[in-house]
């Protein structure tokens, strides 16, 4: 009889370890679930040129070809790479 009894209770004290895991696995994953805000994850954003690219253009050639600096051409460069990596789907 008694080793009817010791036998529950591990059983029970099994199911309230599983129990336990179970709980603090939905917690920690539910936490890692929230909703993404820009604001805490700062980074350059290539569609938001610097001032030295919106100085652009410097000026003028004579047969009209626009004159711009590097900084602008470094800047088209990564607006080009950006769209390649979103149509790739990266």
């Amino acid at each position: 009889m008694k080793r009817i009894k010791t036998e529950g209770k591990k059983s029970l004290k099994l199911a309230g370890i599983g129990i336990l895991l179970l709980c603090a696995s939905f917690f920690l994953s539910s936490d890692a679930c929230r909703s993404y805000n820009p604001s805490l994850y700062p980074s350059y954003d290539v569609l938001n040129p610097g001032p030295e690219v919106r100085k652009n253009p410097i000026g003028f050639t004579e047969d009209g070809n626009i004159i711009v600096n590097e900084a602008f051409i470094l800047w088209v460069d990564e607006l080009k790479q950006e769209v390649l990596k979103l149509r790739k789907g990266k």
